[in-house]
């Protein structure tokens, strides 16, 4: 297996602080000409290289007139006012490197090109140049700003000899466009000319393939919760000694994290909204509720099935970054328990560590950097600190702990994640994964409570 990443865009400063230039339009012409070298039975080694090629050599810039709307949220991730535009945008409505106020067609097309010339000289090969369309942008406004753009680069002596202009990789129903400019070879031109055959994209005598799916089963909510469960919840915590947490407890936990995050669905919406996408109340609400939901069918009789039931869940359900790290978390500590049956705080506090431990390696970053681990990392010092404690000091230090680190992140500049692309714009808002980090400490804390 081999992987390439697309980082394309030129209004991601790529440094040690930030999580490295984000994708945008050049996604869809590696795609073509990757697939195409596929197609014609290239192997993997060759593929990758081409691959490597398109992202090597090819740039791209954004730029919103307004906002993008979620489904799933049902209202802009950000205010734009009519007479100003994002520039620098993601394709995910990330906001952008900064914001003007409103330009023609010349006017964008002139930012567009001098941000992407200003970081690749393009003069010295045939260029394909992609015009995308955000999602509301009507196609003949995309031409008359792609005329700008291929006068502009002419003077700039860069030659186009391929264009494509239209809706191709969107952000739902933002208005708005991205460049794409791609130098290539006489190979690239040559597999970027191939027949293709696709919803978007189609020319030659290629064939469209044809498939099918099944839609997902819609998880049981909170209010389905079955009875049986209820009274296994309230047999096994009875077999608590009062200074541990049992394995009806750790299954409550999840159930009170669900409802808590549901609760707080739109905050955490609105927090992500800010500096990230506006997809984290939403995604990690769902995957609450699916883990709940499956331990509910599933019925596991030890922590470690318990961590691994709810990791594998979030992992498989939860959209974006969060899935895997709060997935990686709960497997983690699932790992960490084999062969307990009652967590006391010293237990508590291994299994809490080696799930932040797991963050930290799959998130590659550390406390500071404006993340979940703000909220995490203090809360495993806490349970370490008490471990001669009662559970519930220990988990009512935990809580605070939590807490104290959510609202610390809001002078924080985001090092990782979607947020390191605003850089300085980010302070001033709390880190969304820090809040539902904050969040899922709170449930188990008002698990130990109810049990007490």
């Amino acid at each position: 297996m081999e992987s390439v990443v697309v980082n394309d865009d030129v209004a991601v400063e790529d440094s040690s602080f930030t999580a490295g230039r984000r994708g945008v339009g050049l996604t869809v012409l590696l795609e073509k000409i990757a697939g195409a070298a596929a197609e014609e039975g290239q192997d993997l080694q060759q593929v990758t290289q081409i691959a490597q090629q398109v992202i090597d050599n090819g740039r791209s810039m954004g730029v919103a007139l307004s906002s993008v709307t979620l489904p799933a949220v049902g209202k802009p991730s950000f205010e734009l006012p009519d007479d100003e535009i994002e520039m620098g945008v993601g394709i995910h409505g990330e906001p952008g490197r900064h914001r003007i106020g409103m330009k023609d067609a010349h006017g964008i097309a002139s930012d567009l090109v001098e941000a992407i010339l200003a970081d690749l000289d393009f003069t010295d090969s045939p260029v394909i140049a992609m015009l995308n369309g955000m999602g509301a942008t009507p196609l003949i406004e995309l031409y008359v700003v792609y005329g700008e753009v291929e006068r502009l680069l002419a003077e700039r002596g860069v030659r186009v000899v391929r264009n494509l202009v239209g809706n191709y990789i969107t952000s739902l129903d933002m208005a708005g466009c991205s460049l794409t400019l791609l130098r290539a070879d006489d190979e690239l031109l040559r597999l970027w000319d191939a027949p293709v055959a696709t919803p978007a994209l189609t020319r030659g005598e290629a064939t469209a393939a044809t498939s099918s799916f099944e839609r997902p089963k819609t998880p049981s909510t909170m209010k389905d919760k079955p009875e049986v469960f209820v009274k296994d919840e309230a047999r096994q915590a009875e077999h608590a000694s009062g200074n541990g947490i049992s394995i009806g407890m750790m299954k409550r936990w999840i159930g009170i994290a669900a409802e808590i995050i549901d609760d707080n669905q739109e905050q955490l919406t609105e927090l992500d909204a800010a500096i990230g996408d506006a997809d984290h109340g939403a995604n990690i609400s769902r995957g609450m509720t699916q883990a709940y939901a499956t331990l509910e069918k599933s019925q596991p009789d030890s922590f470690t099935e318990i961590g691994k039931t709810v990791g594998m869940s979030l992992v498989s359900s939860v959209g974006g970054a969060s899935g895997p790290l709060y997935g990686t978390f709960f497997l983690r500590f699932g790992q960490e328990t084999v062969d307990i049956e009652e967590l006391d705080v010293p237990t508590l506090a291994a299994a809490f560590r080696a799930g932040v431990d797991g963050v930290r390696a799959r998130g590659k970053a550390e406390a500071g950097e404006k993340t979940m681990l703000d909220v995490l990392m203090p809360v495993a010092d806490v349970l370490e600190a008490y471990s001669d404690a009662q559970l519930q000091d220990a988990i009512s230090a935990a809580r605070q702990a939590a807490f104290t680190g959510r609202d610390e992140t809001v002078d924080m500049v985001a090092k990782k994640g979607r947020a390191s692309y605003l850089g300085e714009r980010s302070i001033g808002h709390m880190d969304p994964g820090a809040a539902s980090a904050a969040l899922i400490v709170d449930a188990l804390a008002s698990a130990v409570e109810e049990h007490r």
